[in-house]
């Protein structure tokens, strides 16, 4: 169940950073990895 949740926010993720890597330059593409991937590694570390 982890896993599947875990795939489907990636899928969110890049989806949304392709949307808006279209509109914005790489200082807003950035800013929303780092904003997201902090999340899921304190998810890991949560979930071990």
């Amino acid at each position: 169940m982890i896993v599947v949740n875990r795939l489907q926010q990636l899928l969110i993720v890049t989806v949304f950073l392709k949307y808006f890597f279209n509109r914005k330059k790489t200082n807003h593409y950035l800013l929303i990895t780092n904003y997201y991937l902090l999340p899921l590694h304190v998810q890991k570390n949560k979930v071990k």
